[in-house]
């Protein structure tokens, strides 16, 4: 199973971020590609991508294949190395005494099993994931060639003879969903299948080829009242927050070196809570390049 399933969170906001703000609120709401800089080392860029085999997102802006080309390291938000894959692959089934369907009851089980199948999940597969798995599957586009941005990126590092680094390891991207409640994972699904994820993802990658990281966040914010409060902000928490924090110190080495490219998904970027914004407080000053 591919380890695209977890790469970026970003469609999974879609039914779980909450509040809603003007575009002309968020802070750092336009642009994907942000030069970071502070004295003593040279600039480098951190760069807002998005989970998507789209030719028109994996086919780089000018700008921003510059800035790859002259940067001495790639970063990433995970690596992706075959271990990686093994992991994600073990994390995502059912354990030999559970079942989706008795997790699910027979409504959600059905429409969820037709979903995955529309979704080229063969249904003796599909009915053996975690609902988090089934839910972070719906969220993303259908796969195809398998090229989505992060490992386009990532290639074109080990042709260039750059070094990649990971902001996290494996096991701390599956404990985003792993260690939520049952129940919290069902409800989750359930939120996913009441939306419409393929109108949504179109929108998120219109919005994203604007640059527009503040409608990314509307996109988001206009699904939330189909989760309560509390678990919305919760599950918020473990998926933006927490990471953010964590993101921003692991890349600390590679801004001190200077010349570093790093690239996270877009929506770990904006707002007060966000990246650039964390970088700023630190004593980074933030530009915005494309």
């Amino acid at each position: 199973m591919p380890i695209r399933l977890l790469f970026l969170v970003a469609f999974v906001l879609g039914w779980i971020v909450p509040g809603a703000a003007a575009a002309a609120d968020v802070t750092h709401g336009k642009g994907l590609l942000w030069r970071v800089e502070r004295t003593g080392a040279p600039p480098s860029f951190v760069f807002g991508t998005i989970h998507s085999e789209d030719k028109r997102v994996t086919r780089l802006p000018a700008p921003v294949q510059a800035a790859f080309d002259r940067a001495h390291s790639l970063t990433v938000e995970m690596l992706l190395e075959p271990e990686a894959n093994a992991a994600l692959a073990s994390a995502m089934f059912l354990g030999k005494d559970q079942n989706l369907r008795a997790i699910l009851g027979d409504d959600l089980y059905h429409r969820t099993i037709r979903a995955l199948e529309d979704h080229g999940m063969p249904r003796q597969i599909a009915g053996a994931l975690k609902p988090w798995a089934v839910t972070v599957m719906l969220s993303m586009p259908k796969p195809d060639t398998g090229e989505f941005l992060d490992k386009v990126l990532y290639a074109a590092a080990l042709d260039q003879g750059k070094p990649v680094h990971g902001l996290e390891s494996v096991e701390e991207q599956l404990a985003i969903f792993e260690d939520l409640p049952m129940t919290d994972q069902v409800r989750l699904l359930e939120a996913a299948m009441e939306g419409s994820p393929a109108a949504y993802i179109e929108e998120l990658i219109a919005a994203y080829l604007a640059r527009d990281l503040a409608a990314m966040m509307m996109l988001n914010n206009r699904a939330n009242a189909q989760l309560d409060q509390e678990l919305a902000t919760r599950i918020t928490r473990r998926l933006l927050d927490d990471r953010n924090e964590r993101m921003v110190q692991r890349m600390e080495p590679r801004l001190r070196e200077g010349n570093a490219f790093i690239a996270v998904g877009a929506l770990h970027l904006p707002g007060e809570r966000g990246i650039l914004k964390l970088l700023e407080g630190r004593g980074y000053r933030v530009t915005v390049v494309y």
